[in-house]
């Protein structure tokens, strides 16, 4: 399983360098979101070619996290859609691997992950398809876009009551758990339940045990 990240890509993506270079010109400047075309499009200053963080107010363009360096992708626009679907199917149909981690899944369009899970099961019927969301993914898992979600609905609950040194300060009672919990099993059908990953931690997180 590969990790894929569909929502935005690297500032030195040569899409979006030729952006930076061309402005409106760019074939590629639709693939992106411009905010304003009369401004920079980078502010502030750079440092080894990579632009300086910056008040989110400062930003001319969609990015992840309100980050310069890492602009959001448009996956309506033709161009960069047909180019993120190729990615998708080029591992599967050249190296036949078995599945997709989907990173930021919960901020790319249902329509794109539609088309994605498409073309992926067309190629390989039982490729699998694992969407990265923290939020409740009931929408996501309808049989026409993911096959499971990461289950950061049940992490939050169980670091929030269990961890010792909770640095996020939010402690749960007993019956906050107990309500969480139950929000989250009353939240998707019963047969959905088997599609959640649950997680005590991963590589976006601290560790359960610190």
């Amino acid at each position: 399983m590969l990790d894929a990240v569909f929502n935005h890509c690297g500032f030195f993506h040569p899409y979006w360098q030729d952006v930076v270079r061309n402005g409106e010109k760019s074939k590629y400047y639709d693939c992106f979101y411009i905010l304003n075309p009369d401004k920079p499009i980078v502010n502030g200053n750079l440092k080894n070619g990579v632009p300086q963080e910056v008040e989110r107010e400062e930003l001319n363009y969609y990015t992840f996290a309100y980050t310069q360096s890492m602009p959001k992708w448009n996956t309506s626009n033709p161009i960069a859609r047909e180019y993120l679907l190729n990615v998708a199917c080029y591992w599967v149909e050249k190296y036949d691997i078995d599945g997709w981690r989907l990173d930021v899944s919960n901020e790319v369009s249902h329509d794109f992950w539609r088309e994605l899970r498409k073309r992926l099961k067309s190629i390989k019927s039982d490729v699998y398809i694992l969407g990265e969301n923290w939020d409740n993914s009931y929408p996501w898992l309808k049989g026409d876009q993911f096959d499971a979600v990461m289950n950061y609905e049940f992490s939050i609950p169980i670091w929030s009551y269990f961890r010792l040194n909770n640095t996020a300060k939010i402690k749960y009672s007993s019956n906050d758990f107990k309500f969480e919990l139950s929000k989250l099993l009353v939240g998707y059908p019963k047969h959905l339940t088997k599609n959640l990953f649950n997680l005590l931690d991963s590589h976006d997180t601290e560790r359960f045990l610190v």
